[in-house]
């Protein structure tokens, strides 16, 4: 019964294995063709993002979750809603930050820090970029080597010691990722009044997915604990039932 036990168990593993495959292909296709879609007011690439968006969450995918935070927020940072743009970088940032996928983070900073520097926000550019060199140790040295850039580019507006700083460390040798976000003066203006507000229904998010993900993880170990308690019971039973046939048949 325990050889049983042990086979169902691994069972239900390598089920549950080949379903998060099949999740995480699915997710992947759908951001994939939703940002190769993405232009301004496509409606039928906010269509696939808000069903990779929906998905992923429903199905506690950490890491395809953050990725699809990133996808929406090249998205809106298409069709020029950018303070939309900026909410889901952070969220995406941080949700990469939360699961250890450090490149990922870098990656989504540098785009977030590109909008900031866009909208002539130096200081918070730098603060977003400085939050990837936490994790140095553990990054690709080409996403190093871009944050440096990028930090030498912010604090060049404002602090020239510190551009020289970063500008000594960076390899000219490395590839450097280049957005190219362009806002008109009109819009910056805009966006300054604006930023001060702030979607705390999004932020959300992230908690209420790993709040989920904690109630399968014990539904599921509950649920094996009372199987192994229905075979032992049935065991136990049957085990009874052969001794007291064996009295009976002394008996006799």
């Amino acid at each position: 019964m325990k050889i049983l036990l042990l086979l169902f168990i691994f069972t239900l593993a390598l089920s549950s294995e080949e379903e998060e495959k099949l999740d995480s292909n699915y997710i992947s296709n759908l951001n994939k063709i939703g940002r190769e879609l993405i232009t301004k007011d496509n409606e039928k690439s906010k269509e696939l993002l808000d069903s990779a968006f929906e998905y992923s969450y429903k199905h506690t995918s950490h890491y395809w979750l953050a990725y699809t935070y990133q996808s929406m927020g090249l998205y809106h940072l298409a069709n020029d809603s950018l303070i939309r743009a900026s909410d889901y970088l952070e969220l995406s940032a941080r949700a990469f930050g939360d699961i250890k996928y450090f490149n990922d983070k870098a990656h989504t900073n540098l785009i977030l820090a590109d909008l900031m520097y866009s909208l002539g926000r130096y200081e918070e550019a730098v603060s977003v970029l400085k939050k990837s060199l936490k994790d140095r140790e553990k990054l690709l040295n080409k996403n190093i080597h871009n944050v440096y850039f990028k930090l030498n580019e912010n604090y060049y507006k404002y602090n020239k010691d510190s551009a020289d700083y970063y500008l000594s460390l960076f390899d000219p040798q490395v590839a450097l990722f280049d957005f190219k976000i362009e806002i008109e003066e009109a819009k910056k203006e805009k966006l300054k009044e604006e930023s001060i507000i702030h979607n705390l229904t999004m932020e959300l998010e992230i908690e209420k997915m790993k709040a989920n993900f904690i109630i399968w993880t014990f539904s599921i170990l509950i649920i094996l604990l009372i199987l192994a308690l229905v075979i032992f019971i049935v065991k136990l039973y049957k085990a009874r039932k052969i001794i007291y046939n064996l009295k009976q048949d002394i008996k006799s």
